[in-house]
């Protein structure tokens, strides 16, 4: 048994899911500070390096929900690099298409 199955076993999918809310939630805020201190105007205590470091903290938190979880709730690697270089596409396709309206 791996040590993600291990958790698995005891919390459950469904504690698992919580966590990755509460964890979700966090990175959120986290990239919402970390954004305040790359523009003027609204100006937050902790410094861009900070910012930067708890915003890297819950990405590294976010994403161990998703590896415990794992291909149940997250599907097969090859498809979710499917799905995000599709996702990257139509981010291009819409930046390359702003202002054209």
């Amino acid at each position: 048994m791996t040590r993600n199955e291990y958790i698995r076993q005891k919390v459950g999918i469904a504690e698992i899911m919580a966590n990755l809310a509460e964890e979700a939630t966090e990175l959120a805020k986290a990239a919402l500070k970390y954004r305040r201190t790359l523009i003027s105007g609204n100006p937050t205590n902790i410094t861009q390096a900070q910012a930067l470091e708890e915003l890297r903290e819950e990405i590294a938190d976010v994403d161990l929900c998703l590896v415990i979880a794992g291909e149940d709730v997250c599907g097969q690697q090859d498809a979710e690099l499917r799905k995000m270089e599709a996702k990257r596409n139509r981010w291009i396709m819409r930046l390359s298409t702003e202002g054209r309206e």
